[in-house]
């Protein structure tokens, strides 16, 4: 046994210090056996039923997130987190669940609007806003894109809201599969100090492109031909302002799968298992490297083929291990 493990895992005389484990054909299969379990795995999260993205857990995680980078992006201007609300959580899934239901994606639908899902949740605002959002593949790319439209920011960042809450639901939009996304946020009348007044008429903010007047109603924002979209408004006594819609690209297979490995977590361990194996190669192929490399340099010999072999492979293997 102990002349097999010598003659696999040690230089010396015998195998003409180069240890049959790092011999090049060797290399070049275990580089096939770790590049075929990287293939296997990108197919399984490829061919993933769309439905296993919408899945409870799933969703929840996202809201999370959502939640988390919001209140990063107001951290970053001094101001305070919002704070989960309860009943904004239940008006924002309520409203999500609707355009899923309906598969529309606009502020206002037959007649219901965001103090309508605010009323129906008890919540009883002085100020409130709404950002929706479809067809993004992560809960990054949803915030990333709220901060890049100057009205959606606004809402992130309005020191005025206090509380938030989101829905996320599974449903089809423009014939693909897809998730909407509903963010409400505001501040509570009992949240306001003694001696405050609800505002009683809409304030049109210089920063606004939109010129707004309280006996005006909102115009219709439609969308169509893109495949994810984001809507921002925000109403005092009850108006509404309707901003222009942004889009972006549509999922590609790399943003699918690591959508994967990033959201599945709760309800599989395969990246982690995966990911596990491959950093447990790399160190152990390391370890062999450099006890070839000492032994190899205090003989006086020559192995730089196999240091550069073993070196692309530790390489290919952190590469795997990465992504």
């Amino acid at each position: 046994m102990k002349k097999v493990l010598k003659k696999y895992f040690i230089p010396h005389k015998e195998n003409n210090f180069h240890p049959h484990i790092l011999h090049a054909k060797r290399a070049v299969l275990y580089s096939l056996v770790f590049l075929l379990m990287k293939v296997i795995l990108v197919a399984f999260v490829i061919l993933l039923p769309t439905g296993v993205f919408v899945l409870p857990d799933v969703l929840a995680e996202e809201q999370r997130q959502i939640v988390a980078l919001t209140n990063i992006a107001r951290r970053e201007k001094g101001l305070p987190a919002l704070v989960v609300s309860s009943k904004l959580d239940l008006s924002s899934q309520n409203k999500a669940n609707d355009m899923a239901e309906k598969s529309y994606f606009a502020h206002a639908r037959e007649e219901k609007s965001l103090s309508s899902w605010l009323k129906g949740a008890n919540y009883k605002y002085l100020v409130a806003g709404e950002n929706l959002a479809v067809g993004f593949s992560s809960a990054e790319e949803i915030v990333k894109a709220w901060k890049n439209s100057p009205t959606h920011y606004a809402n992130l960042i309005d020191p005025e809201f206090k509380d938030l809450g989101v829905g996320l639901s599974g449903g089809i939009y423009n014939g693909r599969a897809t998730v909407f996304v509903a963010q409400h946020l505001g501040a509570q009348v009992a949240a306001v100090k003694t001696g405050a007044q609800p505002a009683k008429k809409v304030i049109a903010k210089k920063s606004s492109s939109v010129e707004i007047k309280a006996e005006i109603p909102p115009p219709v924002v439609e969308v169509a031909k893109v495949s994810s979209s984001v809507l921002a408004g925000k109403i005092e006594d009850a108006q509404e302002v309707a901003p222009p819609v942004m889009s972006a690209n549509q999922q590609t297979p790399i943003d699918r799968y690591m959508q994967a490995k990033r959201v599945l977590l709760p309800i599989t361990s395969i990246f982690a298992v995966s990911q596990n194996i491959y950093l447990s190669a790399i160190f152990f192929f390391s370890f062999i490297l450099l006890l070839n490399i000492v032994i190899v340099v205090a003989a006086g010999k020559k192995r730089h083929h196999v240091i550069a072999q073993t070196s692309g492979l530790i390489a290919l293997l952190f590469i795997f291990w990465k992504f």
